[in-house]
């Protein structure tokens, strides 16, 4: 409630707990608060599934690195204001 009253905001970065439901509950939570949300680890569990479903409806840029722990990378959403 906190971060409601604080807002609005241009930017929101969700790095959570990595599963499906703690990143949609953060992306519901403050997604709605900000102009652009970027996301942590989109190609890992719970995000990457989170993540094919919600960039499809808003421009996204992803920035995606192959390092030694596999695929991990920041997936960006810009609002369409």
């Amino acid at each position: 409630e906190e971060a409601r009253l604080l807002g609005p905001y241009d930017f929101c970065f969700i790095d959570g707990d990595h599963t499906y439901t703690g990143v949609k509950q953060d992306y519901e939570n403050y997604g709605p608060m900000a102009k652009v949300i970027a996301f942590h680890d989109i190609r890992l569990d719970g995000v990457e599934t989170l993540w094919k479903e919600i960039r499809q409806s808003h421009s996204m840029m992803e920035f995606v690195h192959a390092g030694s722990r596999g695929s991990m990378g920041i997936g960006v959403l810009i609002k369409d204001i």
